[in-house]
């Protein structure tokens, strides 16, 4: 639906540069995000950007013990965004959570993987909301209604202690069902 959209407009400029910080709660949120804006880099056709987030991913998954299911991938990416197979970079993208998640299985950090997915979520319900901006219709609006995810990333977030990161996520899905 969102091919003929200018997904650059989309990017958020900046978020390649972060660097982990925080405890864990936030590093795995933060991922999430990051592996969601690899989405719209990729979407963008930007082979910069893809680069960019990619290592930035590598070292937010550093810093919760999951770099080396990361890297599988990785250099796979940026060879493919050389060539500009866009199509290829892509299938390789949509399995870089997958990976980290079961990486994080792995070291049984189910609650941060259900994190990064949150995080994941969140930017693309951001990125979502900014290509129908660009083309609004009624139809594409509705994209965004999401009750399932929501009941489901609620009922994943009280069962993490809640600090001040998942209060947040908490009072903000709240919000978002209003």
């Amino acid at each position: 639906k969102f091919s003929n959209s200018n997904w650059k407009l989309v990017q958020l400029d900046g978020l390649a540069h972060a660097k982990p910080r925080g405890d864990q709660t936030q590093i795995a949120l933060l991922l999430g995000v990051l592996i969601g804006e690899g989405f719209v880099a990729v979407e963008a056709r930007d082979a910069a950007e893809v680069k960019e987030v990619g290592s930035a991913v590598l070292t937010f998954a550093r810093g919760l013990g999951v770099e080396r299911t990361a890297m599988r991938r990785s250099r796979s990416i940026v060879e493919l965004a050389d060539k500009n197979d866009w199509s290829a970079v892509r299938k390789e993208w949509d399995e870089v959570l997958p990976d980290v998640q079961q990486g994080m299985k792995q070291l049984q950090s189910e609650k941060l993987s259900q994190l990064v997915s949150l995080g994941g979520w969140l930017r693309g319900a951001r990125a979502l909301t900014a290509l129908i901006l660009q083309q609004y219709s009624a139809e594409t609006a509705e994209l965004l209604r999401q009750p399932v995810l929501l009941d489901r990333f609620e009922n994943q977030l009280g069962k993490i202690d809640a600090n001040g990161s998942v209060s947040k996520m908490q009072s903000g899905i709240t919000k978002m069902r209003v």
